[in-house]
Parts: C-alpha cells; structure tokens; sequence
C-alpha cells in the first residue's frame, strides 16, 4: 500500500512539475537600490551570495518568502507564482556587493545567474573620470543628496508569506485567506497583515496568555513600522522630485498615498 501511496505521490510531482515553465537562465540586475531577477519562467529557490551590510525592503510577490543570514539571502516560492513583470525582488539600503546567485527550478535542476551590478560599474567610472568632468559629478551630487543610513547587521523589513489560502478549516475553524510570519511563528487572518488581522489559534491555547501576546504586540509593531517605512520612502521621493524641478517654476507638491487597509478575509 505504502509502495502505491508513493508511486501516485511521485506521479503528482511529475504532473504538477510539467505544467510550470521552468526556466532555463536567470539575469540579476542591480540598480540603485533595487535588485531585479530576470528569468524565462517560475523560479522555486534563489540564493544570493553577497558582502555587505544591508537592510532589505522586501517587494516579492504573494506567496513567496524571503530569509537573511551573514552573507546569504534565500528566496523562496511556495505557491510556484511568477515574479512581478519589471522581476523586482527587493530593494535595499547599504552596501551590496553579489557575488553569486543560484535558481532551482520546480523540476529540480539549477543554475547559476548572469549579474549585472550598474552600481559597481558607475563607481568604477566615477573613479577613471578625469579632473574636468568633477565638476560634473560634484553638480549632480548637490542636487540630490543621498540619505545616511547606521546599520549595525543584516535585516529585513517584512520576512512574511503573504497571500495564502486553505479551504480546510484550521483547528480553531477559521479558513480563507492569511499570512505567515517565520520570526513569531504565528498565522494571521487576510491577505496580508493589517491593522484587522487576527491570530489564527489553536483553541487548546488561552489567547491572553503573555507568549501569544508578546507574538501579536511584535507583529502590530512591525506592521507600524513598514507603514512609517512607505511613508519615509514616499516622502523621499517627492523631494528629489521637488530638487530636480527647476527653481524658477513652484511646482505642486506630491502627494503621498495613504495605505488602504484590506478588509480582514476568510470566515469562521
């Protein structure tokens, strides 16, 4: 029987495997403070080998998630989804400097990326450039001043698995959409984590007891402070905006976006 079981079990693989586009090369594009994967189909596992000291905005799609150690970063696609069109993964603040990137597709082969780092390369030109184009450079430097960062290690701003969905109730019969968060190891009801999100628990477990508590007041303070993040990162926008208008012509300010909050999903 167990024999049986395993065989209709390797058959599913096969059958689910040969229904995603696997992809068979991957260009890394890093720009800025945005790093981008372009590839010719679903990508199940990225590693990325890097130096530096960085802080990571996570910008992957639902269903994928995303982990940092010292000198790795490790993606991963749990719902075999596609990357977002432009292939953003993330973008960044600090020192980046890859030194590798390996896919694994879904029929389980792998290879290695193709890296382009405009980053690198422009320092490398600012370096050769001879005394009569710094002024130039020091020109462009003042009309856009770049923002000081202190990191003290590797982070991520948001390392949880959005866009998940069960019809099969969890133990305490809540099903629909939630989300997952690694760190506290707690499921949240929605999409994505909101101000309306509610733990999905076990209902054995007392949900005022101080472990639970300290999850969700973690998860409610994370959540806050990717909303300050957005806000700071709009905020730094219209003001390059604003800088490189001409002085002349008063420009209307922009506007920055509110989030909208996504009403709480599933039911129980």
């Amino acid at each position: 029987m167990s024999y049986k079981l395993k065989a209709i079990s390797n058959l599913s693989r096969v059958l689910f495997n040969s229904i995603i586009p696997n992809p068979t090369f991957g260009h890394i594009d890093i720009t800025d403070d945005e790093v981008k994967l372009n590839t010719d189909g679903i990508v199940k596992f990225i590693t990325i080998n890097f130096r530096g000291l960085i802080n990571v905005f996570n910008k992957l799609p639902d269903g994928y998630g995303i982990s940092i150690t010292k000198n790795k970063i490790f993606i991963y696609n749990l719902l075999a989804k596609e990357l977002k069109e432009d292939g953003l993964l993330f973008t960044f603040i600090g020192d980046l400097e890859i030194r590798s990137v390996e896919v694994r597709t879904f029929n389980s082969n792998k290879f290695l990326c193709d890296i382009t780092d405009n980053n690198r390369t422009l320092l490398i030109n600012h370096s050769k450039t001879n005394l009569e184009d710094d002024s130039l450079l020091l020109l462009e430097e003042e009309e856009i001043e770049p923002i000081r960062y202190s990191l003290s290690s590797n982070k991520i701003d948001d390392n949880s698995i959005k866009g998940l969905h069960t019809k099969k109730p969890f133990a305490n019969g809540y099903s629909g959409s939630f989300n997952y968060h690694p760190d506290e190891n707690v499921y949240m009801t929605g999409k994505q984590l909101t101000n309306e999100s509610q733990p999905v628990l076990n209902p054995k477990l007392p949900i005022k007891s101080k472990t639970i508590q300290k999850k969700v007041k973690r998860l409610s303070n994370k959540y806050n402070a990717i909303l300050r993040q957005k806000d700071l990162q709009e905020v730094q926008v219209t003001k390059r905006v604003e800088k490189i208008q001409p002085a002349i012509k008063k420009q209307e300010p922009v506007s920055v976006a509110k989030t909208k909050v996504v009403k709480k999903e599933g039911k129980y």
